[in-house]
């Protein structure tokens, strides 16, 4: 769960990652097309909170350099008890009404008021913007905007540490409240 938060991706992503896909000194996380939703490669710049997910299971699991990096602990293949998992937090948390989805919602709402642009936040998202853009736009826009994605990942980071660390959040953000029934 650390990670969906952490790393905008979706749960799948995170289900198959393998340490052959992470390159934990450069802080990326490379997925290959049959990973992803789309199809296509891609790549996540991975923030302080990811990597130290990360470190610590690489070194908690003896350092490997191929397998998944969350194995379920009873069958080694990739973990597929999210329903379980997310009654358990909703018992412990009193928190209910969330979806898993909502992790890469949160991150493309918080790109947004922070005033990371749309492209750039699709782009981490792994969306296609020739899917949702027309015209010339979408045709020949194919531009990654690394530079620009790992700013965005490294303020999302930034945000979850403040979060964590208990710090008051900026002006432009507003905090929500559970709705009720």
């Amino acid at each position: 769960m650390r990670l969906l938060i952490s790393i905008p991706c979706r749960r799948g992503e995170a289900t198959r990652l393998d340490w052959e896909h992470l390159d934990l000194t450069g802080a990326v996380w490379t997925m290959p097309g049959a990973m992803t939703k789309n199809g296509d490669p891609h790549r996540v710049h991975l923030p302080g909170l990811a990597l130290a997910i990360l470190r610590q299971r690489h070194n908690d699991a003896g350092k490997p350099r191929v397998g998944l990096v969350f194995p379920a602990p009873k069958s080694g293949e990739a973990i597929d008890t999210f329903s379980a998992v997310k009654a358990d937090i909703e018992t412990a948390s009193g928190m209910t009404g969330w979806r898993w989805h909502d992790f890469r919602r949160s991150f493309a709402t918080a790109s947004g008021e922070t005033g990371i642009a749309e492209p750039v936040a699709d782009a981490v998202l792994n969306h296609r913007q020739s899917a949702t853009r027309g015209g010339v736009l979408g045709v020949y826009q194919r531009a990654q905007r690394w530079p620009e994605q790992v700013a965005a990942m490294a303020a999302w980071g930034r945000a979850l540490e403040a979060a964590i660390a208990n710090k008051p959040a900026p002006d432009n953000v507003v905090t929500l409240r559970q709705q009720t029934a």
